[in-house]
């Protein structure tokens, strides 16, 4: 990325306010417990009735030990450390049996006021980005973005800003919901930890839901903010080059392209190209084929090339990374998966065509 510091308020979309938990949170301990003082028989009595009549305005499963333990699973410090998966899924289809598993990214934020900001993004495991940027270099919007996350929800829960909603099961996991200040934000926490577990976030009228991975804050000059791997990304994704015939397309990729057949839903194949894609040690060459309608136009494009390359690749919204044999990266309309050891991407009017697209593809024997 050209701006590293532009991206990031890409990827963090502005908010104004406290507690902003749209990308939060997960994992830290400690449950504090009261202290107990001796009480003579006559005060024990009287705290037990008293206790009996805040008990009855209490709301259904729930009470002020909601908050309490939600703040001592909070932890201590200004350094946030927080894991959230990604709004975005991608679902990964099997082409025999159909089944479909979500698939999402995993975006993990180190942030310390004091010294700067890291963000990694993974994919499977794979990483997608990683940058990190000093204290000076941290626009103003994510370090208050971050602030807000980390000592923000502590301090909505310390001030009463936050309130019990109730309890539900989300995704299977029993949670009780926590209201964080005016914004419309709800923290869910585990009943059995009361660690954040998720967010649900309205925002013109429309809600999300973000599953929490982790989450925890702790002492100034513990984040982990050096990047291991710095992030190189595509300048473009690949540029077309000369019109080939598709007997020749075999010298080009190493071994016979795939294709969909002479024609595609009563699209015949309009055009085969040559695709020049940017790589680490200098481009690479691929093949497009393009099947259109009578009025022009690509109606599908399948893309494909002998090596797994970002320029390819993230044509999928993925860098780095290629589905198992026999299944297909479904993103949208777009689709990634191997077939006759080449790396292919479809691109379709919609998901369920591309699907059908690559249950399609074969080699091409001239």
């Amino acid at each position: 990325m050209t701006d590293i510091a532009q991206a990031l308020d890409r990827i963090v979309p502005p908010y104004d306010g406290v507690g902003d938990w749209e990308r939060v949170l997960r994992d830290a301990g400690l449950e504090r417990r009261p202290r107990r003082r001796p009480l003579r028989l006559g005060g024990a009595v009287a705290l037990v009735a008293a206790v009996i009549g805040v008990v009855a305005l209490w709301p259904s499963g729930a009470g002020p030990s909601v908050i309490d333990r939600a703040l001592a699973a909070t932890g201590e410090g200004p350094v946030l450390h927080l894991v959230y998966e990604s709004d975005l899924p991608h679902t990964l289809v099997d082409l025999e049996t159909g089944e479909r598993t979500e698939l999402r990214a995993e975006h993990e934020v180190w942030f310390d006021p004091g010294a700067g900001l890291r963000e990694t993004e993974r994919f499977d495991g794979i990483v997608q980005f990683d940058v990190s940027l000093s204290g000076d270099g941290v626009s103003e919007h994510a370090s208050s973005l971050y602030t807000s996350l980390g000592a923000g929800y502590r301090e909505a829960l310390e001030s009463g800003q936050a309130e019990v909603l109730g309890e539900d099961v989300v995704e299977g996991t029993p949670v009780y919901w926590i209201k964080i200040g005016p914004n419309n934000h709800d923290v869910a926490v585990s009943r059995e930890t009361f660690e954040p577990v998720f967010i649900r976030v309205t925002q013109n009228g429309t809600t999300g839901l973000t599953r929490i991975v982790a989450y925890h804050t702790m002492p100034a000059g513990s984040a982990q903010l050096e990047v291991t791997s710095p992030e190189t990304l595509p300048s473009e994704l690949g540029s077309y080059g000369a019109d080939l015939e598709l007997t020749d397309a075999a010298s080009l990729l190493g071994r016979p392209p795939v294709w969909a057949g002479p024609d595609l839903h009563g699209f015949a194949l309009d055009s085969v190209r040559e695709l020049r894609l940017p790589a680490s040690g200098g481009a690479i060459t691929g093949l497009s084929l393009a099947y259109g309608s009578t009025g022009g136009g690509a109606h599908v494009e399948i893309s494909q090339a002998a090596e797994l390359v970002d320029s390819l690749t993230m044509i999928a919204g993925v860098r780095g990374y290629e589905p198992p044999e026999g299944t297909l990266l479904l993103s949208g309309t777009m689709a990634l998966l191997r077939s006759n050891g080449l790396v292919v991407t479809i691109h379709a009017p919609d998901g369920e065509m591309a699907i059908e697209v690559a249950r399609s593809l074969r080699p091409f024997r001239g």
